[in-house]
């Protein structure tokens, strides 16, 4: 191969390079089944500060890295939206449960040993 046509397969293969690369728009990760269909659950968490949380989660499982997932978690009503921008902003962040002061002494007492 001469120069110029070694230039030109570099070029050509580094364009197909880019054009499959899993980055790119209408990336094949899709068709590779690099990324496995996502799973929705519901999830209710508890606060101090708001005693009911309810949110749905999206999961992803990255295939092309084993072990790896992504989680969307989004508020289901207006209520759980409101309380997750005031925890945000740090209100309510300092509450606790009752039980907060026990778990800390035991939890202290436990590293101590």
């Amino acid at each position: 191969m001469t120069q110029p046509e070694s230039g030109a397969r570099v070029r050509s293969l580094s364009v197909q390079t880019l054009r499959g690369s899993r980055y790119s728009h209408g990336t094949p990760v899709c068709r590779q089944h690099d990324v496995a269909s996502p799973a929705s659950y519901l999830k209710i968490f508890r606060h101090p500060a708001h005693p009911k949380l309810t949110l749905t989660t999206t999961s992803l499982a990255v295939q092309a890295v084993p072990g790896t997932r992504i989680v969307v978690y989004r508020p289901t009503d207006e209520v759980t939206r409101i309380a997750i921008g005031k925890l945000l902003t740090g209100d309510g962040a300092d509450e606790h449960f009752p039980c907060w002061e026990t778990h800390q002494q035991r939890e202290a007492g436990l590293a101590a040993s």
